[in-house]
């Protein structure tokens, strides 16, 4: 590794590792909002024709996923699931991957 970089890691890490690192508590919720994102993207998604009887062999079959697209807006309930969730308690903090990139 080169020095340069190996030095700029070593004092990210030094400075990351004197940072105070809060863990705080979340509720989810706003489920339907992004549920309602979804329902967009997937409204206007295109399909290909699968190849006949290759199954998932050439790739995530598209009248499958028609049947699953299918499940997720019509019978799956995201309440219920956002209500199991917050059955647990749920936390958030900074990891160390933050020092390379950010996920949001």
């Amino acid at each position: 590794m080169d020095n340069c970089l190996l030095e700029c890691l070593q004092n990210r890490w030094r400075s990351l590792s004197q940072e105070s690192v809060a863990i705080d508590k979340f509720v989810v919720n706003g489920v339907r909002r992004c549920v309602d994102r979804l329902e967009e993207t997937l409204e206007s998604a295109r399909y290909v024709e699968p190849i006949a009887g290759t199954a998932f062999n050439y790739g995530f079959n598209s009248d499958y996923l028609k049947k699953v697209i299918a499940y997720w807006r019509n019978t799956y309930d995201w309440r219920k699931t956002e209500t199991i969730l917050n059955q647990f308690p749920q936390f958030k903090t900074r990891s160390m991957a933050s020092m390379f990139t950010s996920f949001t």
